[in-house]
């Protein structure tokens, strides 16, 4: 497929995270929404309405007929999740869903051999690999020889998860519902594979107050990770090469600090200005997966990888 021709995207889902792909998709020359489904109707019609969707279906089947969409994003509820997966393999598209695929790491991998067995793409919206901060401090440490040190805090409150009215099985599985955005810098940042995971939970009596974990790669890099739980703190990824350290706090800032100098900030680009940041630079490359056949998007081995060193963390 050509440059010119257009690309088709249909949305399963209309809440907030719904709302923001279809404004990243909607910006693309050549791309159009031209569809959307949700199991509750009048959310799906107020948003077609807000965001200039045509059609608006009341089923995945639908949504693919009338739609005839090359990408479908799945912006559910990680409970609704792999439910809605297993559906769309049914069809001829390209899956494009929020992460995790599920809470369970044995059920990603059973929609991963789905996946296989069906012949079908599934792409994950890890939208932090989009970052405009995550891109930059790549780029520069991909310049820079010698063992690179990851840092990553982590905060999660699942007591205040479910003291709002969300879903107790959410709260008792945020590590992966929520910590995979963090887990997951290890994967993007950390080169080779990881030869050996040391991890310690300290508690109040049966409430876990923090996780801590060392993680060793097969090439002399390192990660920390420490997480913070049922209390406040900020989410925060540090790294280390010889010489130069890259802070990024919050996640979408970035400040460069060479040694003996003080720290420099880096600027976020227009993208992840006006859009949700990552948004807008993983639609492109979404765009490019259908148009040129190649897109640097995450598939869901990337997934089930940063979920295993989830549950080697957590152990479960």
């Amino acid at each position: 497929m050509v440059d010119s021709q257009p690309v088709k995207v249909a949305v399963i889902g209309a809440g907030n995270i719904a709302r923001e792909h279809i404004r990243a998709f909607s910006d693309i020359s050549g791309v159009a929404v031209s569809g959307i489904f949700s199991r509750t109707r009048s959310k799906a019609e107020n948003l077609a309405a807000e965001m200039g969707i045509a059609k608006v279906c009341g089923s995945i089947e639908e949504l693919k007929a009338v739609s005839q969409a090359q990408i479908v994003v799945s912006a559910v509820d990680v409970i609704s999740m792999p439910k809605v997966i297993m559906e769309c393999l049914d069809h001829d598209w390209l899956l494009f869903v929020e992460k995790p695929p599920s809470l369970y790491l044995e059920e990603a991998s059973v929609i991963r051999e789905a996946a296989i067995a069906k012949g079908k793409d599934i792409r994950i919206a890890m939208n932090r690999s989009f970052y405009s901060t995550t891109r930059m401090v790549l780029s520069e440490i991909g310049r820079v020889d010698g063992r690179r040190i990851i840092m990553v805090e982590d905060q999660q409150d699942p007591e205040m998860f479910v003291k709002l009215g969300r879903p107790a099985e959410i709260a008792d599985r945020l590590m992966y519902g929520n910590s995979i955005h963090l887990v997951d810098y290890f994967r993007i940042f950390a080169r080779g594979v990881v030869a050996n995971v040391n991890a310690k939970q300290e508690n109040i009596g049966s409430r876990p107050e923090m996780v801590h974990a060392r993680i060793e790669y097969d090439t002399g890099d390192l990660g920390i990770y420490n997480a913070f739980w049922n209390q406040p703190g900020p989410w925060s990824v540090t790294v280390h090469v010889p010489d130069v350290r890259f802070e990024m706090r919050p996640l979408e800032e970035c400040r460069r600090q060479e040694r003996g100098k003080k720290p420099e900030q880096m600027e976020a680009d227009l993208w992840d200005r006006n859009f949700k940041p990552g948004f807008r630079a993983q639609a492109e490359e979404m765009v490019k997966v259908v148009r040129e056949g190649k897109g640097n998007v995450p598939v869901i081995d990337d997934a089930i990888k940063t979920m295993k060193l989830i549950r080697d963390i957590y152990g479960k």
